[in-house]
């Protein structure tokens, strides 16, 4: 069969559609600029699919609105819903005008159109990319590596994905986000709780696990340009904003497990892939009552100071051993990188500059009330020398 992966998102996309009424738009066709025309005769011919003018397809194609004026035309009844509309246009055709009956042809699957629908239905799920696996490479798995199976191709895709790179990086954001999406599949378009749990936990416990490993080396996003530990930095990272799925609040707040019973079903999901040998249980039992109390909105300052404390003791490195990567800077001025504008910047406060005595510009747009600030070049250099 000669078919590529392009094809088949043709085929998922436009079957059982009226010819003249195809698809073009979808993302994937439109970035990569696929003749769909030209698709669609290739799988006619290789009889994939057929254009099928008979009445009783075509009539599925019309609206309501459209059927009732055919009905009008043999002044027959128009109540009903669509399929009594359209048996009873079936059933009375020789009272119906034939100029109401030009109908357009549908793309239609054949038996072999239908069975390769069935096997590639995985194509509609990965053609955007946004899951971390292309199109290509979802078709490239299925194709070469999971071949003909009763198991539903998109988890097995993911699973493969997933125990690649497991084996290379265990702890890796591109693992976390198929994690995720992989959980995200499970929720959404399975209605299996149980599996979709089990990878958030997973994902969530790579998200807590990086944070913690940052801690370990002294330039990373966890310490500031002074080398001090960024809370702010390490709370945005514990929030649990990918987890806040139904899933979680079925077991908090419906179900009402208690704090042990939900932390040893994370214990029971993250050992499906990792050694517990590793897991701090101290620190990850203090993460699940923040998880929980952040679910049910609650204050989480007690149980956020509990895994500072952790976090203090047996993770934040000496600080002799952070400041031997500071920059020299005083306590009033510190440069940093700022990599979207490609520039540095200078973070300080107006009651400094003012204490410094330097002379600030100031514009103000008319129409929104935005403020800009300048300083003139010895003013700056001036703060930038100042010890």
């Amino acid at each position: 069969m000669n078919l590529n992966v392009q094809d088949l998102l043709v085929l998922h996309e436009n079957v059982n559609r009226k010819i003249g009424d195809e698809i073009f738009n979808n993302f994937y066709l439109t970035e990569y600029n696929v003749d769909v025309l030209a698709s669609l005769n290739k799988m006619i011919e290789e009889q994939i699919l057929i254009k099928n003018n008979s009445l009783e397809v075509t009539l599925n194609k019309l609206t309501k609105k459209e059927l009732k004026e055919i009905l009008k035309s043999g002044e027959l009844i128009i109540g009903g819903n669509k399929k009594e509309l359209i048996n009873r246009i079936l059933d009375n055709l020789d009272h119906i005008d034939t100029e109401y009956l030009v109908l357009s042809s549908v793309y239609t699957a054949t038996e072999k159109g239908e069975k390769l629908l069935k096997e590639t239905k995985y194509v509609v799920h990965f053609d955007r990319g946004y899951n971390n696996i292309s199109l290509a490479q979802a078709h490239e798995i299925a194709t070469n590596y999971i071949g003909d199976t009763n198991e539903d191709k998109v988890i097995e895709i993911y699973k493969f994905e997933i125990n690649r790179i497991y084996k290379s990086t265990p702890i890796d954001n591109q693992l976390k986000s198929l994690y995720t999406y992989l959980a995200d599949y499970f929720k959404r378009y399975n209605s299996d709780n149980d599996s979709a749990r089990m990878y958030y936990n997973l994902a969530y416990y790579i998200q807590i696990k990086i944070v913690l490993e940052d801690m370990r080396r002294p330039v990373s996003l966890v310490y500031d340009a002074y080398g001090k530990f960024s809370v702010d930095y390490f709370k945005r990272n514990l929030e649990p904003s990918h987890f806040r799925e139904t899933v979680y609040e079925q077991l908090i707040l419906i179900e009402g497990l208690s704090n042990k019973k939900i932390y040893e079903l994370f214990i029971q999901d993250v050992s499906n892939y990792y050694d517990l040998f590793d897991l701090d249980e101290e620190i990850f039992k203090y993460v699940i009552d923040y998880l929980i109390v952040y679910i049910k909105k609650e204050d989480g300052k007690d149980t956020f100071s509990k895994i500072l404390d952790v976090i203090k003791d047996k993770y934040l490195i000496p600080k002799k051993e952070r400041d031997a990567f500071n920059y020299d800077l005083d306590d009033d001025y510190y440069i940093e990188e700022n990599s979207h504008r490609k520039r540095q910047t200078i973070k300080t406060n107006i009651n400094k500059l003012i204490k410094e005595d330097v002379n600030i510009e100031v514009e103000i747009d008319i129409d929104t009330g935005e403020i800009v600030w300048y300083l003139e070049e010895e003013d700056l250099q001036k703060i930038m020398n100042n010890e």
